[in-house]
């Protein structure tokens, strides 16, 4: 199972840290005397069996001939169309974009409210589960409700193999995760930008993998970053 492979490379230092995020994922109230002493256990394990589902997509009849002929209009803005090969066959229509963003900059330059407004179109629009990773509760009154806010801090996630871990147990417990949202995570990771770059690198992989839109902010400057970064800023920062 890919959830297992996943959870099996992690180091003994992030298990503590996804169990955590497990944990805060679910919503369940258990009656005492019905249940073993560790009822929270016991439901983790069908979580771990939804890890890595089938990425969610929309499908839509074949199109007329007129309807054929916005299917470019689409392309260019960004979809992709996949016909299958049988008579009366769908359209899998897909958003193509860019899994993880990076924003940086200074403190006060707008990197908090550009991913404020971005989380809270999200979560008007999804269909799935939208949800804001922070350090602190400073988000709460920003947020709309359809948008789920996590404290990083709450769970004494203090570096960036801690938080790799805490990452991959809210994907864990979230099977149908559209949008991430991650604000200070230079911040959340100690503050140190090489193990920051680490931790991008190996989130990447599964952001790719469950089709997940993401987004970062880290209080830096774009030439203070370790070498392979840039890849993840938008064009033009600095």
């Amino acid at each position: 199972m890919r959830s297992a492979a996943l959870l099996a490379d992690l180091p003994t230092s992030s298990m503590y840290f996804t169990v955590c995020a497990l944990i805060s994922g679910l919503y369940f109230t258990f009656p005492v005397p019905w249940y073993p002493p560790y009822p929270c256990l016991m439901h983790m394990i069908p979580l771990f069996t939804l890890l890595y589902n089938s990425v969610p997509v929309q499908k839509i009849k074949t199109p007329n001939k007129a309807q054929k002929s916005n299917l470019l209009l689409q392309k260019a803005a960004g979809y992709s169309t996949i016909e299958l090969p049988r008579k009366g066959a769908h359209l899998l229509k897909r958003k193509v974009v860019k899994m993880i963003r990076l924003i940086v900059g200074a403190k006060g330059a707008g990197k908090t409210k550009r991913l404020i407004e971005e989380a809270n179109a999200a979560g008007l629009a999804s269909k799935g589960s939208v949800i804001c990773i922070e350090y602190g509760r400073k988000l709460s009154y920003e947020l709309k409700p359809q948008v789920r806010l996590i404290d990083a801090k709450a769970y004494g996630v203090s570096d960036a193999y801690e938080f790799y871990g805490f990452a991959c147990g809210v994907l864990a417990g979230n099977y149908d995760v559209t949008d991430l949202f991650i604000d200070s995570a230079l911040k959340i990771c100690g503050g140190d930008t090489a193990s920051f770059a680490e931790f991008m690198f190996r989130i990447e992989k599964i952001i790719e993998e469950r089709n997940i839109n993401c987004l970062v902010t880290a209080s830096a400057f774009a030439d203070s970053l370790p070498a392979g970064l840039e890849r993840f800023l938008e064009n033009g920062e600095r």
